[in-house]
């Protein structure tokens, strides 16, 4: 894990969005993303950081984790989420076998009630049952909204894939916005949660805002259908 403090005066909580398109990920002025003790410091300098990164913040690779251990301070929501080894990678993922392409497998922090507040990730697309998703709002396992990426190209078809923001209510979802991305291993995302406004990015684009009442707090999580591959994550709570 890697994660740097940064003092940082109010500015461009944005930063985030763009710093994960370019798959670079930074921890910022706080405590592991899992709610442990902050690391020391790293090499990077704080000017590198974007400024305004709230109360809370920081990322995590996973390196620092044994593999098949879970996330401390997070919750199963559905799903046996833990800390593998994926193409010589330390990822989140869940190993629950999945029965169907309808599975619905979430995990998110435990006793955090966000009302603004971002969350980013790096993530694998595998095949057409791997959509990996970060949540945010997250009440329980039938209600949150979700930004993902995931290959929609159907079996026997060259691969496609797409960004959707769901909104899911009582466990009935609804799609607020999705469209095209290039096809790649990985994609970096972000999802921006503040008032009523969903802020998403994918690869470094950032999407039109989209406007939202549902859902007004909860916590930040991650979702997939499948096993999934969380290479990184990253947290701000404003």
């Amino acid at each position: 894990m890697h994660v740097l403090r940064a003092v940082v005066t109010r500015a461009v909580v944005v930063g985030l969005i763009a710093l994960s398109g370019s798959g670079c990920l930074i921890g910022f002025d706080a405590g592991r993303l899992t709610g442990g003790a902050a690391a020391d410091a790293g090499t990077t300098d704080a000017s590198e950081a974007p400024g305004d990164l709230g109360r809370l913040a920081g990322c995590d690779d996973f390196s620092s984790y044994t593999p098949g251990t879970a996330l401390p301070n997070w919750i199963d929501g559905r799903g046996t989420w833990r800390v593998i080894m994926m193409a010589q990678t330390k990822v989140l993922a869940q190993t629950t076998a999945s029965m169907s392409r309808n599975d619905r497998f979430l995990a998110w922090q435990a006793g955090k009630d966000y009302t603004d507040a971002s969350i980013s990730a790096v993530a694998t697309v595998g095949n057409v049952a791997d959509a990996n998703c970060v949540l945010a709002r997250v009440q329980d396992a039938s209600n949150y909204y979700a930004l993902c990426v995931q290959d929609v190209s159907g079996r026997n078809h060259s691969p496609a894939h797409e960004w959707r923001l769901n909104r899911m209510s009582a466990d009935v979802e609804t799609r607020l916005a999705s469209g095209s991305i290039a096809v790649t291993d990985s994609h970096s995302f972000a999802l921006r949660v503040q008032g009523s406004s969903l802020i998403a990015s994918v690869d470094g684009d950032p999407k039109p805002t989209i406007v939202d009442e549902t859902l007004l707090h909860g916590a930040l999580g991650v979702s997939t259908d499948d096993q999934g591959g969380f290479s990184t994550l990253c947290i701000v709570a404003q």
